[in-house]
């Protein structure tokens, strides 16, 4: 699965305004896609552990893909090197 196609599938999740996680989050609205924390978990679990998708996932703006990648990120990885990028 590529980070696009999880994207996509992250946006078909979606189950909250945007508008209204946005605000609770403080984050920009355009950050936000509306999906739930047991959504993306969800996600993660179909997905697996995939270090190279992660990098890929927390280049996007979504703070939904950010969390995604976080989940998928395996354990051993330098998460350092990832958050910084």
């Amino acid at each position: 699965m590529t980070a696009t196609a999880l994207i996509e599938e992250l946006k078909q999740r979606r189950s909250k305004e945007p508008s209204k996680v946005a605000k609770t989050r403080l984050v920009p609205e355009e950050q936000v896609l509306g999906v739930s924390t047991g959504d993306i978990r969800s996600l993660a679990n179909e997905v697996g552990k995939d270090l190279s998708l992660a990098e890929a996932l927390w280049s996007h703006p979504y703070i939904e893909a950010k969390a995604l990648a976080i989940l998928i990120l395996p354990a051993p990885s330098d998460e350092a090197a990832l958050i910084s990028r």
